[in-house]
């Protein structure tokens, strides 16, 4: 049975009446529910949300809601105000305080004598720490000054963290404020966790860490930048702070964007190297162009003709660079990244032959037809054409994972952007090589991209129509299709203003993966409507082309594949395709 949620279904929630002595309910109940089924509904909402409080248009509405909410959970005070903190709602805060609603979550916990019935089960953040994290200064100091919040508010589980967190979020006007008014600066948080100094690092801004560092209390206790917080100032994604952190004293390198033919360059230790390494996985993680070619600086001398000069990583942290550079593809398009990384210390193959036998590294073939899969699943068509033109990233291979092709990630990724997609596919399938036939899957005789995304854009189709747009860019290109209705043909040969409705349809079978166009929906199938004038279903009748057959298939199938054997026929081990690594001493692209 197939579970429908209430956005599948088009209805919406927050203007839904409810009948008199109903309620609305949903099953599975939602992650919100099952923390605290007292003040969650079934939809997850809680009651300020079910009673539109937020939305009402008038203070004194807004104030008799907040009210009644509080007559009637008198224990979610502290849940109210890091909603209202959440939303920037100052004017709510102001109501919460003027009710005298208790503000501590300490207070929602079980007290002494009390009974286990009575206790909320929703744990939730001080707002005083929420309105720092979303940068209120307002409500920070409405709630100090006047909602009697000690600057030094001190949480049960991770101590004093103002000042990391308005330091870690970048906002030195609400640094300036906590420290003017006496905030504490930790050394680190409960259970091991960073310094406050290393929490400003990671945020990103030089101004706060030189504000920390100025900090009588940080001079007296000796807090001091440490080369462990290179990474971090990296994984800022801010070259300024990556910057800040190689000229302090813990590297000494008083300007790091000369790199190795600087002047007065000191020698760097083993150490230092090594931080600074590892900082190069942190920046490429965050795609961050300017700080990767800072600390690639630090580690390889410049060329004459200006670009950097090709150099080894161990194997164990070419394969954390190059795991940075996939998981930095999931976020953006990245070429200049990609490129500048492959060039200088990711086209090397790994120098252990056991580390790829142990699958711990890759070929550098195998790296890029991985990143050539991962760009087209997330839809970046910049690195996708610099990994087919540069690099020669093969745009036919089948994956040793799940059989896929780059062709059908591209096509049937739906949770990712569908513009990028569009793109990448409209970009393969004008690449003269492309093999629109390729199948994905075990069996050669699978489903192909096309058959993939009209399954995505059927499954999808109430709450994204849009996904169509990948089917009817894919049938431009011819599909391949399997079958067409010669009603489609006479519908053509009509005259009249009128669009034509195609049903473009995939049988729903898991012994077939054949595609049909037709005139009229048909039952057992998958499949989504396209509009065409007559002059445009003539174009598409005419580019239509056809599946290969399975003999076809078969013979030419890159991987080997047997074809998909019938109902209930199950094949052994050894009749299946075993995906196979590429092996080590395979030909690799060159950098260029």
């Amino acid at each position: 049975m197939e579970l429908l949620s209430a956005k599948d279904l088009d209805i919406d929630i927050d203007n839904l009446e409810i009948p008199e002595g109903m309620a609305l309910s949903v099953y599975p109940p939602t992650r919100e529910h099952m923390r605290d089924p007292m003040w969650f509904d079934a939809v997850g909402r809680d009651p300020i949300d079910q009673r539109k409080i937020f939305r009402l248009s008038s203070h004194e509405e807004i104030r008799d809601g907040v009210a009644s909410v509080l007559e009637d959970w008198p224990r979610y005070g502290p849940a109210i105000y890091e909603k209202a903190a959440g939303q920037g709602r100052l004017d709510v805060i102001r109501i919460l305080l003027e009710l005298g609603a208790e503000i501590d979550p300490k207070t929602m916990k079980q007290q002494e004598g009390e009974d286990d019935e009575d206790v909320p089960l929703l744990e939730v953040e001080h707002a005083y720490f929420t309105a720092i994290a979303q940068g209120r200064l307002d409500i920070v100091v409405l709630l100090v000054e006047e909602g009697g919040v000690p600057v030094n508010y001190e949480d049960e589980e991770e101590g004093l963290i103002a000042i990391a967190y308005a330091a870690s979020s970048g906002n030195a006007e609400m640094v300036r404020w906590l420290l003017e008014h006496g905030a504490t600066i930790t050394m680190g948080r409960r259970g091991g966790s960073i310094s406050d100094l290393s929490a400003a690092i990671k945020g990103g801004k030089p101004e706060i860490v030189k504000m920390i560092l100025a900090n009588e209390q940080t001079v007296a206790d000796g807090l001091l930048i440490k080369i462990t917080d290179l990474p971090l100032a990296a994984f800022s994604g801010s070259v300024d702070m990556v910057r800040f952190v190689l000229q302090s004293d813990c590297f000494g390198i008083l300007n790091p964007d000369e790199g190795l033919v600087g002047q007065g360059r000191i020698q760097l230790e083993p150490s230092q190297i090594e931080q600074i390494q590892e900082s190069l996985g942190s920046a490429t993680f965050k795609g961050a162009l300017d700080s990767v070619q800072l600390l690639l600086k630090q580690l390889t001398p410049t060329r004459g003709d200006g670009k950097l000069q090709p150099f080894r990583l161990s194997d164990a942290r070419q394969t954390e660079v190059y795991n940075s550079t996939e998981d930095a593809l999931e976020s953006g398009d990245i070429p200049e990244v990609f490129e500048i990384l492959w060039d200088t210390c990711l086209h090397q193959a790994p120098e252990n032959e056991d580390s790829i036998k142990k699958r711990m590294s890759l070929p550098p073939e195998e790296r890029l037809r991985r990143s050539l899969i991962t760009a087209c699943a997330n839809g970046r068509p910049r690195t996708v054409k610099l990994l087919v033109e540069k690099y020669r990233a093969d745009i036919n291979h089948v994956s040793h994972k799940y059989f896929t092709t780059p062709l059908s990630r591209a096509a049937a990724s739906g949770a990712n952007p569908l513009p990028g997609r569009l793109e990448v596919v409209d970009y393969l399938l004008n690449r003269p090589d492309i093999d629109i036939d390729l199948r994905v899957g075990e069996f050669c005789n699978g489903k192909t991209a096309f058959a993939m995304a009209i399954g995505e854009a059927w499954a999808v189709a109430r709450r994204q129509p849009e996904q169509a747009e990948m089917v009817r860019l894919l049938l431009r290109y011819g599909g391949p299709v399997d079958e067409v209705d010669e009603a489609l043909r006479e519908l053509r040969d009509k005259s009249g203003p009128e669009n034509i409705k195609v049903h473009v349809q995939q049988v729903n079978d898991e012994t077939q993966h054949s595609v049909r166009l037709s005139s009229l929906e048909e039952p057992d199938c998958k499949g989504v409507v396209l509009d065409y004038t007559p002059d445009e279903l003539q174009d598409l009748l005419d580019g239509i082309k056809f599946g290969k057959s399975d003999a076809e298939l078969h013979a030419n199938d890159p991987c080997g594949r047997p074809l998909m054997p019938p109902p209930g026929v199950e094949l052994s081990e050894s009749e299946r395709a075993q995906p196979k690594l590429l092996q080590h001493g395979a030909i690799s692209p060159s950098a260029k």
